[in-house]
């Protein structure tokens, strides 16, 4: 959601708000009793760290704590001029979710489904200064889309506990800024030295994810805080990616692929403007793609505003494979409603021919634009709606309330899935859904979330795999996060 980018705002309407009842108090003296208010002339002192309440950490912390406070040491000195102070950092969560679920092919061929299955990710997090780092993600509970866990029914389909293991990094990279790396070079600080360099297995994502979402293995290298007249900075990143790149429809690609990207991302008084660029190069079976995007993310009076204009195009294939040729277009608004800050929402999209992420990890590619299209990366539970844009049109509208101190939360969401060409071969995907979310922190480690939906569905009977052919279907699942 856009409650990030809305926290601030909220912020500076309290505060206005308090120095303008201040003023008044000050003109007169009168004013604060006739309201009621008992202001005090007397400063607050600062809380020191010892009044501060603790801050929980990662289980393993190995040098500087990664919420410690107080004098940096003295590090070690490198060659290059660079001080290095290394910590070691190791944390991670465990999710186990209980799901239930009705509506044939929403989570198996034929038939509903219970399960209990869980996932693990760990992470380790050398830090080797402010800028530089290594992080490897392992999970080691889950491979290639199976879970740890057990099928609970129906009868026919029930199943002993299963364990999926799996050693195999999902991200292991190193990231660093050479003009930090290599200081004596510019002691001075003067040049443009300041080049930001990854390289390893890594997420990536533009374009809110619509362009490209995948972890794969690549280098990149951005020049960041590039001057130009009414932006406060310009960033120009590129990309060369040559192994563990998935296929637009989230499939594993074991063949010889590079991908190729160029992203050009500005800030300027009216908003956040990307201009992003990728394309993969491959054999004659998988072909070649090249996706373009442009997105812009703004704040204008009060309210959040983010507009994703993307195409892709895909040539030189083999017959009989999907092409991903289409455009995509997402527009969404968000603002705060109350002093709770409650969170209204709405985002709506627009896809024409079938439109195809240039790399896809596997998460629904109509994931950003609601609860509805979105999954959760864990077990055999499906979006409410088809999340593929194949020439279809939708909205998601909701509203996002926060109790207990913002401790509580829960989303409440209705979306609409129209197909717009529903003699093709899915037939017709169109869909009506209402969705709920509610997230209660329990403990410092601990959250606990409940996911719910009820979808009324086209029901011609000529949906695909993911797709849904009954007239209707809902899900409820229950799920213990555990953050250590």
């Amino acid at each position: 959601m856009a409650r990030g980018r809305t926290r601030g705002r909220g912020l500076a309407r309290a505060l206005a708000a308090a120095l303008a009842l201040g003023s008044c108090a000050a003109l007169s003296p009168a004013a604060g009793d006739e309201l009621g208010i008992d202001l005090s002339d007397t400063p607050l002192p600062l809380l020191t760290f010892e009044d501060l309440p603790a801050r929980a950490g990662p289980i393993i912390e190995i040098g500087r704590g990664i919420n410690e406070v107080g004098p940096l040491s003295e590090g070690i000195e490198l060659p290059t001029g660079a001080v290095w102070q290394p910590a070691l950092w190791i944390y991670g969560s465990q999710r186990i979710a209980l799901l239930a679920t009705d509506g044939d092919r929403r989570t198996r061929p034929h038939g509903d489904r219970s399960e209990l299955m869980t996932r693990m990710d760990l992470f380790a997090n050398l830090q080797l200064s402010g800028t530089e780092r290594i992080l490897a993600h392992v999970r080691p509970m889950d491979r290639k889309g199976q879970f740890a866990g057990r099928v609970l029914g129906p009868d026919s389909v029930e199943s002993d506990w299963k364990a999926e293991w799996d050693a195999d990094f999902e991200t292991i990279f190193f990231e660093g800024d050479l003009g930090e790396m290599f200081p004596l070079m510019d002691p001075q600080d003067s040049g443009s030295g300041d080049l930001a360099l990854v390289v390893g297995r890594f997420p990536v994502e533009f374009q809110n994810g619509y362009l490209v979402r995948d972890e794969m293995t690549a280098v990149g290298l951005s020049q960041d805080n590039i001057q130009m007249e009414g932006s406060s900075g310009i960033r120009i990143a590129g990309l060369w990616a040559f192994d563990h790149i998935n296929e637009s429809a989230g499939k594993p690609d074991d063949r010889d692929v590079d991908l190729f990207g160029l992203f050009i991302e500005g800030d300027f008084p009216w908003g956040l403007l990307e201009l992003d660029v990728a394309g993969t190069v491959a054999g004659e079976e998988r072909g070649k793609q090249v996706n373009a995007g442009v997105g812009w993310t703004g704040h204008i009076a009060g309210n959040n505003y983010s507009v994703y204009a993307n195409v892709s195009h895909h040539y030189d294939q083999s017959p009989k494979v999907e092409d991903f040729d289409g455009a995509l277009l997402v527009g969404s608004y968000s603002t705060e409603v109350n002093l709770r800050r409650d969170l209204l929402y709405a985002t709506g999209y627009w896809a024409a021919g079938d439109f195809g992420r240039v790399a896809s990890n596997g998460s629904p590619p109509l994931g950003p634009v609601g609860l509805s299209y979105a999954g959760v990366g864990l077990g055999g539970y499906r979006p409410a709606l088809w999340p593929r844009p194949l020439d279809s049109a939708g909205f998601a509208a909701g509203y996002q309330m926060f109790f207990s101190e913002e401790r509580t939360n829960w989303v409440v969401e209705v979306a609409h899935r129209q197909d717009l060409a529903k003699d093709d071969g899915p037939g017709d995907t169109s869909g009506l859904a209402l969705t709920t979310r509610v997230q209660q922190k329990l403990f410092e480690h601990l959250m606990l979330q409940l996911d719910a939906y009820y979808a009324i569905h086209s029901g011609d009977g000529r949906g695909p795999q993911d797709a849904e052919t009954d007239e209707d279907s809902s899900a409820i699942r229950l799920e213990l996060r555990v953050n250590f």
